[in-house]
């Protein structure tokens, strides 16, 4: 039979943008580390990122409005 994948633990994580200041081109954090594709809520595409020791770096595309932005991913086991 199919087991229950209860591990598969899907995230919203969203980053604020400080107020005055641009989108950077590479935001990160440390910890809930993706596994597979990570979207862009905002206009649904994908974000490149690359994970090192524990931080998460994720590269923005250009042309992003200046705001709080949300990525969906799933989070590694």
């Amino acid at each position: 039979g199919s087991g229950l994948v209860g591990s598969e633990m899907c995230i919203r994580d969203s980053y604020a943008l400080p107020e005055g200041e641009e989108l950077p081109e590479i935001i990160e954090w440390e910890g809930n580390e993706p596994s597979g594709k990570m979207t862009l809520l905002q206009n649904g595409k994908r974000v490149k990122y690359t994970c090192e020791n524990g931080k998460v770096k994720v590269t923005l595309p250009q042309g992003l409005k200046n705001e709080t932005l949300a990525f969906s991913f799933k989070v590694k086991k």
